[in-house]
C-alpha cells in the first residue's frame, strides 16, 4: 500500500503541483481512507518527502552509473540520459507534442517556498549529486583522451548539468522532447570542436 500511495501522490503531484493535490485525492486515486493515509505517512509533507527522497536517489543512481560507463562516450552518455529523461516525458506527453510538466523534481521546484525544509534539502542535494555526476563524466572523457587535456572541466561540466536540469523547461517551451535533443547535440558539437572531443558519436 505503500508503494501505490508514493505512486499515485507521484503522478499527481507531477502532473499538477504541490498546491493543487490533496490527501484526499491522493487517497481517492488508490481508493484508500485519509486515516489509511496518515497511517502510512502521516501527512502530506512528510508523503511527498519521502517521495521525493525516491525520485533523487533513482535518477541519481542512474545519472552515477552512466556517467561513470568506461565503454561509453561523452556523447553517448548524454544520448543515454536523454533517452532516460524522454521515457518520463512521454509518461506524461504520450503523443509526443504536448509540454505537459513531467519531472517531479522540477514541478517541486516551482512551488519552492511552500516546501518543508526537509524538501528543500533533498532538491539542492539533488542539484548537487547531478553536478557531480557530470563532472565525473567529463573529468573521465579528459583522462580517456576523448577530451583535450586543457579542456576547462568545470564550464563544460556546467553545460551539460544545466541541459539536464532545464530540460523540463525546454519541453514546455517546445512543446515536444525534440528540442531537449537539438539542444544537446548542439552543446555537444560545439563541446567537440572547441575542446578536440574525437569519435563523439561512435
Amino acid at each position: 500500500m505503500r508503494e501505490k500511495i508514493k505512486a499515485a501522490a507521484t503522478e499527481l503531484i507531477t502532473r499538477r503541483g504541490y498546491h493543487a493535490v490533496t490527501f484526499r485525492e491522493i487517497a481517492e486515486a488508490v481508493q484508500t481512507t485519509r486515516a489509511n493515509m496518515h497511517y502510512h505517512f502521516g501527512s502530506k509533507d512528510q508523503l511527498i518527502e519521502e517521495v521525493m527522497e525516491d525520485y533523487a536517489a533513482e535518477t541519481v543512481a542512474f545519472y552515477r552509473a552512466t556517467f561513470t560507463a568506461g565503454d561509453l562516450t561523452l556523447h553517448q552518455k548524454m544520448m543515454k540520459i536523454k533517452d532516460f529523461l524522454e521515457a518520463r516525458y512521454r509518461r506524461f506527453n504520450p503523443d509526443g507534442l504536448t509540454s505537459d510538466p513531467w519531472s517531479l523534481a522540477a514541478r517541486l521546484r516551482s512551488d519552492w517556498e511552500a516546501l518543508s525544509p526537509k524538501m528543500k534539502a533533498t532538491l539542492r542535494n539533488f542539484t548537487t549529486e547531478n553536478e557531480t555526476c557530470t563532472r565525473i563524466g567529463v573529468a573521465l572523457a579528459v583522462s580517456s583522451g576523448e577530451l583535450r587535456a586543457d579542456t576547462p572541466q568545470e564550464e563544460v561540466s556546467l553545460l551539460l548539468g544545466t541541459n539536464i536540469v532545464y530540460a523540463q523547461n525546454v519541453t514546455r517551451d517546445t512543446r515536444s522532447f525534440e528540442g531537449v535533443t537539438r539542444l544537446w547535440e548542439a552543446t555537444l558539437s560545439v563541446i567537440a570542436a572547441a575542446y578536440g572531443l574525437t569519435d563523439s558519436r561512435v
